[in-house]
């Protein structure tokens, strides 16, 4: 009997690799969807913070404030509400939803007349 050499990989080496493979795209594709998620949340954080400070740059400015209201930053309906110490320290809190859902940006500044 004769022993023939063999060339190429066997069923289960082929296998392995593709699982090795497979195990590695897995984590490649993670990594972009956490960094995708990372980056629309902060995305979101600055724009619910510019809503803050328009809201309390028009009440510096002289204008009526109001206990709340909405605003439209890129594309995106941020919610906000407003409250004043006596002192007149006002604090601006801007929410996902109406009903106060996820706060995203809180500001308090003193409003200058």
């Amino acid at each position: 009997m004769t022993c023939r050499k063999r060339k190429g990989f066997t069923l289960l080496e082929t296998l392995v690799a593709l699982c090795i493979v497979a195990v590695g795209l897995a984590a490649g594709v993670r990594a972009a969807a956490l960094s995708t998620e990372s980056a629309q949340r902060i995305r979101s954080a600055t724009h619910a913070l510019w809503v803050a400070q328009n809201t309390l740059a028009v009440r510096r400015a002289g204008g009526q404030m109001e206990e709340g209201g909405e605003m439209t930053m890129g594309g995106i309906k941020y919610h906000w509400q407003a409250a004043s110490t006596p002192a007149g320290v006002w604090s601006i809190q801007v929410y996902d939803s109406p009903s106060g859902g996820r706060l995203l940006a809180r500001l308090g500044a003193e409003a200058k007349q």
